[in-house]
C-alpha cells in the first residue's frame, strides 16, 4: 500500500514485476476451466466497471489483518510480502476491506476499523484514497479474487497429492465467497455452494 512519498525513492519498485489486478484473477479463473456462474459474474461486473487507473506503486498484494504485527504503541510490522509487485495501490485498501477478513465484525477495515478512518490514514501518509465507488470495486475484486484463491488451494489438494486439511477447508469456501458480492444473484450463489456440497438444492432443482 505504498504511498508517493514511497514510490519516489529511487525507482526501488523496478525490481518487482508488473502485475494487472484483473487480468491475473480472469486468466486464473479461465486456466481451472470449469463454470463458475457466481464468479464468471462477478469478473463480467468488474471489466465492465473498472476505474482509471492509478499510477504504478509497490502493493503488497496480501495486506491483511493476519499479516500486521501490532503492538500496544501501534503498527511494528507488515508480514509476507511474497505476493508484492507493482500495480494499482488501490489493490491493498480494497483487500483489507474485502468482507472475507472481517470475520463476522460489522467494522469493515479487517474487522476492527472504519473506512474513513482508513482513508484519512493513507491521505496523512501521502497517498491518494479513492473514492466510494472505487474503493467499492476493489473490494468487490477481492471477494472474486479470494474465492479463486480458495479453489487454487483445493487444486493443490486435489491434484496436487498436498495431504493439508487446511488447503481443503479453504477449498469449500469457494462456493460461499459469492455470497459476499454485491452483485452475484443469490440464485447462482446457492447453486455454487450446492455444487461444491455435491448436494442439490431448490433452486438447481428449478423448484
Amino acid at each position: 500500500m505504498s504511498s508517493p512519498r514511497r514510490r519516489k525513492k529511487a525507482g526501488a519498485n523496478d525490481r518487482f514485476p508488473r502485475v494487472d489486478a484483473l487480468g491475473q484473477v480472469t486468466g486464473l479463473y479461465e486456466a481451472f476451466a470449469e463454470p463458475r456462474p457466481a464468479l464468471e459474474i462477478g469478473l463480467r461486473w468488474l471489466a465492465g466497471h473498472r476505474p482509471a487507473p492509478a499510477a504504478d506503486a509497490l502493493v503488497h498484494g496480501d495486506f491483511r489483518t493476519g499479516n500486521l504485527m501490532i503492538g500496544a504503541d501501534g503498527l511494528h510490522g507488515v508480514l509476507d510480502w511474497e505476493l508484492a509487485h507493482r500495480g494499482d495501490p488501490r489493490q491493498d485498501l480494497g483487500w483489507l476491506c474485502t468482507k472475507a477478513w472481517r470475520f463476522g465484525s460489522a467494522s469493515p477495515v479487517g474487522g476492527f476499523g472504519a473506512r474513513a478512518d482508513l482513508m484519512a490514514g493513507y491521505a496523512a501518509g501521502g497517498g491518494t484514497p479513492p473514492d466510494e465507488e472505487t474503493q467499492r470495486w476493489w473490494e468487490l475484486y477481492g471477494t472474486v479474487r479470494w474465492a479463486l484463491l480458495c479453489r487454487r488451494q483445493a487444486e493443490r489438494y486435489l491434484a496436487e497429492d498436498e495431504p493439508s486439511i487446511e488447503l481443503a477447508v479453504l477449498g469449500r469456501r469457494v462456493g460461499r465467497q459469492p455470497e459476499d458480492s454485491p452483485v452475484v444473484p443469490t440464485t447462482s450463489a446457492a447453486v455454487e455452494r450446492a455444487a461444491d456440497a455435491g448436494t442439490p438444492t431448490a433452486d438447481a432443482q428449478g423448484d
